[in-house]
């Protein structure tokens, strides 16, 4: 597998590449070379287009080799859902009703391709009978991965928390099940008054669909805001064990899902979209038995 821990990125796409330091055992080129080793990675979106990419080698026992991460440009900031591949609409307005510009994660490197498209709405909602107020935020999370070259993924999809400590998801949504022959992932949310959300995504099937608070990687900022978080993701049914000596197990075809979570939240407390954490996930190795995937 060519430089898996670093996932080097396609210098077209993504011109401007900061490293940093290495967390952990010290990742080298070679970690991802190695044909008993699997690949945690996930990319968040950050502000102004960019998004972290993160990470995290196993070997065949799962234990962590190494981590690291970098800042990558995304290309552009789409502001905009262009009802291809990609899908969270919103199907009624009501008073305090506002939709933010939607965020993007996204990795495209020689092997690996991920992207999740995050749609965040807010709405001022009346309680105890009119008197108070709160304001509620929902957010619709879709996307997965692509592999190329010989890797394979077994894991794909997104994931959204709330980073703060006290308590403030009240919803959430999620697909789980198998994933019969030609199908589309489907979510909707009704909040108060007449607003409805609603993701998709189509995708070639295979396996499970699967859904959690908590992350479905080693991913300790996740983790650490879990009772704030949703995730969601497709799953080869080889998991938790999928990779290693050339494992031919996982997918080359496109995966992902659909999540949706909503939060509320005292009328006057300042939230912000920058606020939750909103990423795409893949697990992924490299499927020939040299372990070079290129």
């Amino acid at each position: 597998m060519s430089r898996r821990s670093f996932l080097v990125a396609s210098v077209a796409a993504l011109s401007s590449v900061t490293l940093l330091l290495p967390t952990g055992a010290s990742a080298s080129t070679t970690d991802g070379d190695q044909p008993d080793q699997t690949i945690e990675s996930s990319a968040t979106a950050l502000p102004g287009g960019q998004s972290l990419v993160s990470d995290t080698v196993l070997d065949a026992a799962g234990q962590v080799v190494s981590t690291a991460e970098r800042k990558v440009e995304n290309g552009f900031r789409a502001t905009a859902d262009d009802g291809h591949g990609f899908s969270c609409v919103s199907d009624g307005y009501a008073p305090g009703f506002r939709a933010y510009d939607r965020w993007e994660a996204r990795y495209r490197g020689s092997n690996d391709m991920a992207q999740a498209l995050f749609f965040p709405y807010s709405q001022v909602v009346a309680r105890g009978g009119g008197r108070d107020e709160s304001q509620r935020w929902l957010i619709c999370g879709v996307g997965g991965a692509d592999t190329n070259n010989g890797s394979r993924v077994t894991k794909a999809g997104p994931g959204i928390a709330y980073k703060d400590d006290p308590t403030y998801r009240i919803g959430q949504k999620w697909q789980e099940g198998s994933t019969p022959a030609n199908y589309t992932v489907s979510l909707g949310f009704e909040t108060a008054g007449p607003v409805k959300i609603t993701g998709g995504i189509s995708q070639t099937p295979q396996h499970k669909l699967k859904g959690s608070f908590r992350p479905p990687q080693h991913d300790k900022e996740m983790d650490r805001f879990a009772f704030n978080g949703v995730n969601g993701w497709w799953e080869h049914a080889c998991e938790p064990h999928c990779g290693g000596n050339g494992s031919p197990t996982g997918s080359s075809d496109y995966h992902g899902s659909v999540v949706e979570g909503l939060w509320e939240f005292p009328a006057g407390k300042p939230v912000r979209p920058d606020d939750f954490l909103m990423k795409v996930y893949w697990t992924h190795h490299c499927a020939s038995a040299t372990g070079i995937c290129r």
